[in-house]
Parts: structure tokens; sequence; C-alpha cells
């Protein structure tokens, strides 16, 4: 049974749970702001949409007027950035949004990480949820991992020098995205065009 009074934490979701869209939902947002207040809790915001930066969500959660620091924002982000120290990548083929990609260069920057198409460098290829998702870029990501993963055939006859396999990462697998006009396409369906391609 659920008790609240034993609850030291909350983690919110974020899309579909204290806002739909860009509009907050209010009877969740006045019951964190209402708790935030009397600092009964403490309070952590969850999302898997990789298609923005933790800086954007800050100013979403903000602009309802929740008090929020970067501590508390939590993304596969986070994770996509751990990988790729981890591994030591340094060349990293992303499909991402502008501000995402701005953003990870940023946090890697350390690291001397290069997010560019590079046949013969690249050493991973990391899919979030790209707004800006265009043709050019399924068709680089279909031809790095088929150029390096797949072997030679008609119908991929042209190998670039490095035949060292490329991995792939993708930050979540949901289908769709909730939105205040119904679900969107999410990052599943453009997993689905990289798997059958």
């Amino acid at each position: 049974m659920f008790n609240l009074s034993q609850k030291k934490a909350f983690v919110c979701d974020l899309d579909g749970t204290l806002f739909m869209g860009p509009n907050p939902i209010k009877p969740a947002v006045d019951f964190v702001i209402r708790n935030t207040k009397s600092a009964r809790f403490k309070y952590f915001y969850l999302t898997n949409n990789t298609s923005k930066c933790p800086a954007e969500y800050m100013k979403k959660i903000a602009g309802a007027e929740i008090p929020v620091v970067p501590e508390q924002i939590l993304t596969p982000l986070i994770t996509l950035e751990a990988y790729i120290r981890e591994r030591g990548y340094k060349s990293v083929f992303l499909l991402a949004t502008d501000k995402v990609k701005a953003h990870l260069e940023a946090r890697l920057a350390d690291c001397g990480v290069k997010f560019e198409f590079d046949p013969e460098k690249n050493e991973l290829i990391a899919l979030t949820y790209d707004k800006e998702l265009t043709y050019e870029k399924l068709r680089r990501a279909c031809a790095l991992w088929n150029g390096r993963n797949v072997p030679p055939s008609p119908m991929c006859p042209v190998r670039p020098k490095n035949q060292t396999p490329i991995d792939f990462v993708a930050t979540h697998p949901d289908n769709c995205c909730p939105s205040e006009r119904g679900p969107i396409p999410d990052i599943g369906g453009m997993m689905r065009f990289l798997e059958i391609t």
C-alpha cells in the first residue's frame, strides 16, 4: 500500500507525467511545487527523451515554477556519456539534434571525442531521439554498419580501409513519445529502419 509518510524522495517522469508536450500537468506540478517548498521530499526529474539536453529540461521545469538544479535531471545522455568514456571511444557518429550534439561535445571535450562522420575512424554509431533526423544521417549510419560489420557482398561491395567492426548503441527503444496531440514517432522506428537495412 502506498504510504506517503514513508517516502523520502520522488523520481518524477517528465513526458506524460509532469508535462504533456510543452504544457505542465497542473495537479502533478502543484504537488511537486507544494512539497518542494516544504522540503518534505527530495525530487529528481527523469526522462528517456534524448531529443533535448539537460539544460533544456531545466528551463522547462523552471518555467513551471519548480526549483531545479542540474543534479536533479536524469537522462540517458548521462549513460551515453559514461558509455563513451568507459570504452575510450574517440570517434563517434552521432545521430542527434544540434543542441544534444553540442551538449555531448562539451561534456566529452576533456576526452578529445570527435562527433563527425568518418568511415575510416568512427568506432561507435550512437542513436538518440533525433528530431532533426534526415535521410542522409540514416544513410551514413547504414553505410557505416554494413561497411564494417557485414561480410562483403554484391549489395555492399565497397569496403573502408578500417575493417574493425563498429559498435552501435541507442539511448532507448520507445516506439512513441506522448505529446499534447497524441503519440508521435520515437526512436523505436529509427532503430527498426536501421535493423532492416
